[in-house]
């Protein structure tokens, strides 16, 4: 099976779902235009309930530290743009001598840590992110970057939404789906999804 992952390839999925197109491509016409407009909000909807309640989206920033001060501040908002939240005792450091978990982390509010400057190394602080936005201007062949479990229920949502004036047994079938699917998503809750974000801007 072919998991969906572009732009393209969940917007196909939607439009035959919609019984709009038979084909392996989107092409904008009078009868699917006004469908395809309103695409990046409810695929925006679906993706944030997943990623946000039943499979997280993992990333980790990593943040170099020289040892030559005594804290190492880290401001969250700063350094990366998608976090939704820290994961709960995921902070690593990694020096010449191994890779160990760090557990003497202070935060300040929610998004900064105070971590030991002493050290010289790198420090990988893994968290959970918000999934990228679909927008108008989102290219057919961009990466979303979905989880595969993920990837195959996001049509299922956007149609239901997108055809409940149309067939509303339909969108419900299709809302019905998607929720079956949501309820087997939440037996596994870890992230699936590693990236990798590397500061660079020089809190230390």
């Amino acid at each position: 099976m072919a998991y969906i992952t572009t732009w393209d390839e969940i917007r196909t999925s939607v439009l035959h779902k919609l019984f709009l197109s038979t084909g392996d491509s989107v092409t904008e016409n009078d009868s699917n235009r006004d469908y395809l407009k309103a695409m990046p909000e409810e695929y925006n909807a679906a993706v944030m309930l997943l990623s946000t309640t039943n499979r997280y989206i993992t990333k980790y920033l990593e943040v170099t530290s020289t040892g030559l001060t005594d804290v190492l501040t880290v401001d969250l908002d700063y350094e990366v743009n998608d976090l939704f939240q820290l994961k709960r005792n995921e902070i690593y450091f990694v020096d010449c001598e191994g890779f160990y978990k760090y557990n003497g982390c202070k935060t300040i509010g929610n998004n900064t840590l105070l971590l030991d400057g002493k050290r010289q190394g790198v420090y990988r602080i893994y968290y959970y992110a918000y999934p990228i936005k679909a927008t108008a201007s989102t290219a057919g062949g961009t990466d979303m970057q979905l989880d595969p479990d993920v990837a195959v229920l996001v049509p299922l949502y956007m149609a239901s939404q997108l055809y409940k004036d149309d067939d509303i047994a339909i969108a419900t079938q299709y809302r019905n789906e998607f929720e079956i699917g949501r309820e087997e998503l939440k037996r596994e809750r870890n992230g699936s999804m590693v990236s990798k974000f590397t500061s660079v801007s020089g809190w230390w």
